[in-house]
C-alpha cells in the first residue's frame, strides 16, 4: 500500500500559501523553515492565522501539479488500491481538506489527519509499505519501517542524508517504473 502526504508533496502548498501569510502577518518573507515565527505575535496567533490561509487556499486556489492526478491513479492502478493522504493538517480545515483530497483524487479518496509527529505509527498501523513525503524529519523516522521512501525534492530536503531505502523525487510520476 502506498500513501501519500499532502502539503508539498502532492501539492505545492507554499507557492499558494506564501502570499497569503505575507498579507495577512504583514511581514517580507517566509522561509520554509522559519515561517511560523512572527516577532510580536504568539505561536497561538500564528497557528489561527495559519490554518485560516491553509483553509482559504485549499478552497480557492490549490491546485495538484499537472501530472499528478494522473501519476497517482496509475500507481494506484498498479498497486490494486484506493487513495490514502495522510496529513498533519489541524482538524480546524477538515471539511474543506477532504472535500478538495475527493474533488481531485476522487470519491474513494481517504484522508488521514494525524500530526508529523505521530505519521511513522500511524502509517505503519495503515499497513503502508510506501510513503511519499517531503518532510525530512517524518522521512527519517519512516523509512527504517518503510519498504520505501520517496522524497520529494524541496529546498529544505536538498540536504538530508538519506538511507537506502528512500529515493528522491522531483515530481509523482516517478514512482511509477519504481513500484512495478
Amino acid at each position: 500500500m502506498i500513501a501519500f502526504d499532502l502539503d508539498d508533496t502532492l501539492v505545492e502548498t507554499q507557492i499558494f500559501l506564501k502570499p497569503e501569510l505575507k498579507s495577512k502577518l504583514k511581514i517580507k518573507q517566509t522561509d520554509p523553515q522559519t515561517w511560523i515565527t512572527v516577532p510580536g505575535m504568539s505561536d497561538e496567533q500564528v497557528n489561527k492565522v495559519l490554518w485560516e490561509c491553509i483553509e482559504k487556499v485549499t478552497k480557492y486556489k490549490l491546485l495538484p501539479q499537472p501530472g499528478t492526478k494522473q501519476a497517482v491513479q496509475k500507481i494506484l492502478d498498479i498497486l490494486n488500491q484506493n487513495m490514502h493522504i495522510v496529513t498533519a493538517r489541524n482538524t480546524i480545515v477538515k471539511t474543506n481538506t477532504e472535500k478538495w483530497s475527493k474533488h481531485h483524487f476522487g470519491s474513494k479518496t481517504q484522508t488521514h489527519f494525524v500530526g508529523n509527529k505521530d505519521k511513522k505509527n500511524y502509517l505503519v498501523k495503515l499497513g503502508v509499505k510506501y510513503w511519499v513525503d517531503d518532510r525530512s524529519d517524518v522521512i527519517l523516522e519512516c523509512c527504517p519501517v518503510m519498504k520505501k521512501v520517496f522524497v520529494v525534492n524541496r529546498p529544505w530536503n536538498e540536504h538530508t542524508e538519506l538511507p537506502s531505502n528512500a529515493v528522491r523525487i522531483n515530481h509523482i510520476k516517478e514512482i511509477i517504473p519504481l513500484i512495478t
